[in-house]
Formats: C-alpha cells, sequence, structure tokens
C-alpha cells in the first residue's frame, strides 16, 4: 500500500461516520469543486459546503448520486 493510499484509508477510518468531511476529502482527491458536485445534484454550492460542513445533509436520492460521480460503493455515505 502506498503512502497516499494509506493517508485515505486513515482519513476515512477517522471520519467514517461523517458524512460531510468524507464527500469533502473525496470531493477534493477527484478534483470536483463544490459547484460541479451541486450541478449533478441540481443544488447550489452554498448547499454543498453546508454538506461538507455537517450543517446539512444530503437526502438519500442525492447521496446515490454523489456516490456514483465519486466512484464510491452504493450507501457509503
Amino acid at each position: 500500500m502506498t503512502n497516499t493510499a494509506l493517508y485515505i484509508k486513515l482519513c476515512f477510518m477517522a471520519i467514517e461516520h461523517e458524512q460531510g468531511p468524507k464527500i469533502k476529502l473525496l470531493r477534493t482527491l477527484k478534483g470536483i469543486s463544490q459547484a460541479e458536485l451541486a450541478r449533478a445534484i441540481g443544488r447550489t454550492q452554498p448547499y454543498i459546503s453546508n454538506v461538507e460542513r455537517d450543517f446539512g445533509q444530503l437526502t438519500p436520492s442525492e447521496a446515490r448520486i454523489v456516490e456514483r460521480l465519486l466512484g464510491l460503493g452504493k450507501e457509503a455515505l
């Protein structure tokens, strides 16, 4: 396992139950902006910002779209 992969795995373990930080980490690693993610689910950039700071949560249908976009398995968020 590379150092980068190990770092990502450790980050995930630390934020396992926190939807917002997990989204932010993966979005950043994939080079996707908040605005791009927001467009994909039909929301605004401030909405994504709030979700990433745990001031809101994605709906189940939004979570499925984000999971696919970020390359996660089903119900990873």
